[in-house]
C-alpha cells in the first residue's frame, strides 16, 4: 500500500468536511474545507507502525473485495433501508498499480466504519477538525 486517502463530505447540518492523504512514509497532507477548525491544508507525520496498523486493518476487512458504493441496508426480507441527509465517507487505497474507491454513506460493512474511524485516530485529524 503506497497512499490511503479518506475524504468526509457534507451532510444537511454541520459535519465536518475534509480529505486526508497518508503517504507510505508517514506523511500525511490535510485539506479544511468546511465546518473544521482549520481550513487550510496541513501536513504531520506518523510512524511507519502507525502507517502498517492501517495497512494490516485494511487487509484484515478485505478491502479491495468490497463494493464500491454502501448507499443502504439490506433487510433479511429482502428489501432496503436508508436515510436522507448523511455525511458520505470515501476511503481510496492505492496497492501497486491498483486502486481501490469505496464510498460510505449507509450499511456499510462494520469493518470499513472501523477503517476510516482509525484513520482518523492515527492521523490525529481531530485537533484540525475541533482543536485541542
Amino acid at each position: 500500500i503506497t497512499k490511503i486517502e479518506l475524504e468526509r463530505t457534507a451532510c444537511y447540518g454541520i459535519c465536518p468536511v475534509y480529505k486526508l492523504s497518508i503517504l507510505r512514509k508517514g506523511e500525511i497532507i490535510y485539506y479544511g474545507i468546511k465546518f473544521v477548525k482549520i481550513t487550510d491544508i496541513k501536513k504531520s507525520k506518523i510512524s511507519m507502525e502507525d502507517f502498517q496498523k492501517i495497512a494490516d486493518k485494511i487487509d484484515k476487512i478485505n478491502f479491495f473485495e468490497m463494493m464500491n458504493e454502501y448507499r443502504y441496508k439490506e433487510n433479511r426480507d429482502g428489501s432496503r433501508s436508508t436515510v436522507t441527509d448523511l455525511p458520505s465517507t470515501i476511503t481510496t487505497v492505492y496497492k501497486g498499480n491498483q486502486k481501490k474507491r469505496v464510498l460510505n454513506y449507509f450499511g456499510g460493512p462494520p469493518g470499513l466504519e472501523e477503517l476510516e474511524n482509525l484513520i482518523d485516530k492515527i492521523s490525529k485529524v481531530e485537533e484540525w477538525i475541533r482543536g485541542d
